[in-house]
Protein backbone atom coordinates (compact mmCIF):
# COMPACT_ATOMS: atom_id res chain seq x y z
CA UNK A 1 0.00 0.00 0.00
CA UNK A 2 2.78 2.66 1.44
CA UNK A 3 6.30 2.56 -0.26
CA UNK A 4 9.41 2.33 2.02
CA UNK A 5 12.71 3.72 0.82
CA UNK A 6 15.86 2.21 1.79
CA UNK A 7 17.57 3.84 4.37
CA UNK A 8 21.06 3.17 6.48
CA UNK A 9 20.46 1.34 9.96
CA UNK A 10 22.75 1.86 12.81
CA UNK A 11 24.64 -0.34 11.61
CA UNK A 12 25.85 1.50 8.65
CA UNK A 13 24.14 -0.38 6.25
CA UNK A 14 21.20 0.14 3.78
CA UNK A 15 18.47 -1.74 2.97
CA UNK A 16 14.63 -1.21 1.88
CA UNK A 17 12.78 -0.67 5.42
CA UNK A 18 10.06 -2.88 4.45
CA UNK A 19 10.17 -4.61 7.64
CA UNK A 20 9.99 -1.55 9.90
CA UNK A 21 7.37 -1.52 12.72
CA UNK A 22 5.37 1.83 11.56
CA UNK A 23 5.69 -0.04 7.55
CA UNK A 24 4.03 -2.62 9.14
CA UNK A 25 1.59 -1.13 11.46
CA UNK A 26 0.38 1.69 9.06
CA UNK A 27 -0.02 -0.56 5.85
CA UNK A 28 -2.05 -3.53 8.05
CA UNK A 29 -4.35 -0.77 9.58
CA UNK A 30 -5.01 0.82 5.74
CA UNK A 31 -5.87 -2.68 4.68
CA UNK A 32 -7.71 -3.31 7.55
CA UNK A 33 -10.14 0.56 6.83
CA UNK A 34 -10.26 -1.20 3.39
CA UNK A 35 -8.15 1.67 1.98
CA UNK A 36 -6.99 1.38 -1.83
CA UNK A 37 -3.75 2.81 -2.82
CA UNK A 38 -3.65 6.39 -3.85
CA UNK A 39 -7.03 7.28 -2.90
CA UNK A 40 -8.18 9.70 -0.02
CA UNK A 41 -10.29 8.79 3.30
CA UNK A 42 -11.71 12.02 4.87
CA UNK A 43 -14.13 10.22 6.35
CA UNK A 44 -12.60 8.48 8.75
CA UNK A 45 -11.89 9.76 11.88
CA UNK A 46 -9.45 9.39 14.83
CA UNK A 47 -6.40 9.49 16.92
CA UNK A 48 -3.08 7.02 16.48
CA UNK A 49 0.19 7.57 19.12
CA UNK A 50 2.81 5.62 17.51
CA UNK A 51 5.88 4.86 19.60
CA UNK A 52 8.94 4.15 18.58
CA UNK A 53 12.04 3.74 20.66
CA UNK A 54 14.61 5.12 17.70
CA UNK A 55 14.41 8.56 15.87
CA UNK A 56 11.95 7.51 12.67
CA UNK A 57 13.98 7.16 9.85
CA UNK A 58 13.35 8.48 6.88
CA UNK A 59 11.93 5.78 5.15
CA UNK A 60 9.23 5.44 8.09
CA UNK A 61 8.59 9.51 7.90
CA UNK A 62 7.78 8.57 3.95
CA UNK A 63 5.06 5.84 5.02
CA UNK A 64 3.83 8.19 8.12
CA UNK A 65 3.59 10.85 5.45
CA UNK A 66 2.01 8.62 2.60
CA UNK A 67 -0.55 7.40 5.84
CA UNK A 68 -1.45 11.16 6.91
CA UNK A 69 -2.27 12.00 3.20
CA UNK A 70 -4.81 9.03 2.67
CA UNK A 71 -6.34 9.58 5.89
CA UNK A 72 -6.48 13.32 6.59
CA UNK A 73 -9.09 13.32 9.63
CA UNK A 74 -6.86 11.11 11.64
CA UNK A 75 -4.72 12.66 14.21
CA UNK A 76 -1.20 10.95 14.63
CA UNK A 77 1.12 11.81 17.98
CA UNK A 78 4.39 10.67 16.83
CA UNK A 79 6.72 10.20 19.74
CA UNK A 80 10.58 8.97 19.07
CA UNK A 81 13.36 8.49 20.51
CA UNK A 82 11.99 6.95 23.71
CA UNK A 83 15.29 4.40 24.12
Amino acid sequence: MFEAKEAIGSNGYSWPRITDSEYRMLNKLAQDLGAGKGKIYAHITGELKIVSENPYCISCQGVIQQFNKMFPNVKLILVDGVK
